[in-house]
């Protein structure tokens, strides 16, 4: 026993911790880099090189992307775009984890808990584009580097909070979150080290300005309006602040409840106890403070998981990576537990020795997670560049394609997803109302994470101008869009008719009609 404590409380230096963090990170993501999945826009960027990142309010990133890329026109570097950001979100990780607890050591238990930073599910949206993956990892990085100087004086902490604030959420906005969460957890444990409460008071007057100060900037100067959701504020104006936050932390919750496995959750809720009770504890000579603050730790630290999406957004994005500071959220509570102040002495006490298992238990899920999630993508790519192959060998032999005039094409129905991911048992399905299918698994009503995760707008019916991207512009066929007309409209003869797709057509159209045995796997 004393082995395994002497193994898991050794201290590392900064530098080991990193290295050892962002090691667990690749391994975690060998399977994502190899499943070589364009994934969203990642389709049009590959095709045409092109930035647009300006409309989104993103506009570090657009500044940066040349710069990584060595061209105005951007090509793909995957999988160095995906390191470099696991490589940032190891560094946030690491240094504002020694911050928040004033030590330059961590332990292993400690780089373990630290785990669900950069490879919470959540995250795993953002790490699966090729582009703009390094930039999400940016906007992580410069979140946790605001913390660092939250103890400088004013004039030295408040430009520089507000510059990587600014940077962050020019990178990426669903990391406004991450910084109040950091200054929460840096005052709670300075409060469980007994400093003073004026100059806690004070350090958090600085936090609320400076972050104040740094949305205030961003909102005015920085933010387009457009048709992305992630940068509408126009809700502003529609309904009372306060309903319409509590209508999507409720939409949150339910999103949460479907998304991750309810073993997961048990983890999760047993860490979040077992760290209240720990800090009311240490507390325990602050009387009723010692009940309230642990409380409005919780309260305050998931509220802004979600940065400021909940408050700002009229029509709120639901997507998984827009909610990956539940991860800094998760691995805040599991710090608390495995470097809480008396931590030396932990395993005498039961409860944090639960704790430091539930701990284990959850970062291994997440490194498991992840190679499930890229063998997922590796499993569709294939299979999408199966039924892409098929198609082609049937459209070859269209005379229309032969004429030498450009055709119009259009794609109805959808390929669905790879057969290895939706096999399952269908008496159970009908049996529950209920469609399984081995990792992708979903009642009627919601969907699972993997099946959220997996952007399926590629040779699908999805309202996306990816859904048949990949035809027009990678394939090299004499075809043209033509958005106003509907060739479903049509009277189309039958040309080719098969197992994975009808072809409709006339000396100058084509209607391609896919086929897929999903059982019901997409959300209403």
């Amino acid at each position: 026993m004393s082995k395994i404590k002497s193994f898991f409380l050794t201290p590392l230096g900064r530098k080991r911790a990193f290295l050892l963090l962002t090691s667990i990170y690749i391994i975690g993501c060998l399977a994502l880099f190899r499943s070589n999945f364009r994934y969203g826009d990642d389709q049009g960027r590959i095709a045409f090189g092109y930035i647009g990142w300006r409309t989104d309010g993103r506009y570090v990133s657009a500044i940066l992307a040349p710069i990584l890329n060595m061209s105005s026109y951007l090509t793909d570097i995957s999988p160095v775009s995906q390191i470099l950001a696991l490589v940032f979100c190891a560094a946030g990780a690491i240094l504002s984890s020694c911050a928040i607890l004033k030590t330059h050591t961590l332990s292993l238990l400690d780089v373990i808990s630290l785990i669900p930073v950069g490879l919470s599910p959540y995250f795993l949206g953002c790490l699966s584009y090729k582009f703009d993956s390094p930039y999400m990892g940016i906007s992580v990085l410069f979140s946790c580097l605001a913390i660092l100087y939250l103890e400088r004086e004013p004039k030295v902490q408040l430009p520089i909070t507000v510059l990587c604030l600014l940077i962050s959420a020019c990178t990426y906005q669903a990391s406004l979150g991450i910084y109040p969460i950091l200054v929460s957890a840096f005052l709670l444990h300075a409060f469980c080290d007994h400093r003073n409460s004026r100059e806690l008071l004070h350090l958090f007057a600085k936090a609320v300005i400076s972050f104040t100060a740094a949305l205030i900037l961003y909102v005015a100067a920085l933010i387009v309006l457009g048709n992305n959701p992630f940068t509408q504020t126009e809700g502003l104006s529609q309904g009372s602040p306060f309903s319409r936050s509590l209508s999507n932390y409720q939409a949150y919750w339910k999103l949460i409840r479907s998304d991750i496995p309810s073993t997961w959750l048990f983890l999760a809720c047993l860490n979040i106890l077992i760290f209240y009770i720990i800090y009311v504890m240490a507390l325990k000579e602050k009387r009723f403070l010692c009940f309230l603050l642990p409380l409005a730790y919780l309260f305050l630290t998931f509220i802004f998981a979600f940065g400021l999406y909940p408050f700002l957004a009229s029509e709120n994005i639901y997507s998984p990576r827009s909610m990956y500071g539940l991860g800094i959220f998760l691995s805040m509570v599991n710090l608390g537990i495995t470097h809480h102040p008396e931590i030396r002495t932990y395993l005498k006490m039961p409860l944090r020795a639960v704790g430091s298992l539930a701990t284990v238990l959850l970062s291994w899920s997440c490194v498991v997670f992840a190679a499930s999630y890229g063998n997922a993508l590796y499993e569709e790519n294939y299979y999408m560049n199966t039924r892409l192959n098929a198609l082609l060998d049937d459209l070859k032999d269209c005379e229309q394609l032969n004429s030498g005039k450009t055709i119009t094409v259009q794609i109805t129905g959808s390929i669905g997803y790879a057969p290895v991911l939706r096999n399952g048992s269908d008496q159970i399905s009908r049996r529950e109302g209920q469609a399984y299918s081995g990792l992708l698994r979903t009642s009627r009503a919601d969907a699972n994470l993997i099946q959220r995760l997996m952007i399926m707008e590629y040779l699908s019916n999805s309202d996306s101008i990816f859904t048949d991207f990949i035809l027009y512009y990678y394939c090299d066929l004499p075809i043209q869009r033509n958005s106003d007309v509907d060739l479903t409209e049509k009277n189309l003869p039958v040309l080719i008719d098969n197992v994975y797709e009808t072809i409709r057509g006339d000396d100058s159209n084509l209607l391609i009609e896919l086929k897929s045995y999903d059982l019901d796997l997409r959300m209403d």
